[in-house]
């Protein structure tokens, strides 16, 4: 059965919404589906192409799903790299978190993303909690960034 809901999944993605990818790739997840690879990289691609579209929250699960499931996809990095900057400034620091939880899981040393996250950091400090600078500090620093901000 989860054979034949994986494959109708795979010939709809391009249709998907981001909340639908969202929600598709949350429930792999919780039903342990590792196997899924290909369904779970169509479905980070599709992510990648209607990332602007996703709440703070969506993202948080995307990216939270592709770390359990393993997966990293460069257009997906593309598209963070695209809309993360510009989105920073307002969002919930949860999100900044995850994206460099994300980052370093991944291994992926984004200039642009690391650049946004460190200077709405200098910026909105007091938002953060401690936990949530620590993520970022970590990530920068595992991954040897040191942002242009940071004097």
């Amino acid at each position: 059965m989860l054979s034949a809901l994986h494959r109708h999944t795979q010939r709809l993605v391009h249709r998907l919404r981001a909340s639908q990818v969202s929600d598709i790739l949350q429930s792999l997840v919780k039903l342990k589906q590792r196997q899924a690879i290909s369904l779970v990289l169509r479905l980070s691609h599709r992510a990648s192409r209607v990332f602007k579209s996703f709440t703070d929250d969506e993202i948080i699960k995307v990216l939270s799903a592709l770390m359990i499931l393993g997966q990293h996809d460069e257009e997906l990095l593309s598209a963070m790299e695209k809309h993360l900057p510009e989105r920073l400034g307002g969002c919930d620091p949860e999100l900044i978190s995850a994206v460099m939880e994300y980052c370093l899981q991944m291994r992926c040393r984004s200039v642009p993303v690391f650049e946004a996250v460190a200077e709405n950091f200098v910026c909105n400090a007091e938002r953060h909690t401690t936990p949530q600078i620590a993520k970022q500090i970590v990530a920068m620093g595992r991954l040897n960034y040191l942002p242009q901000c940071s004097g």
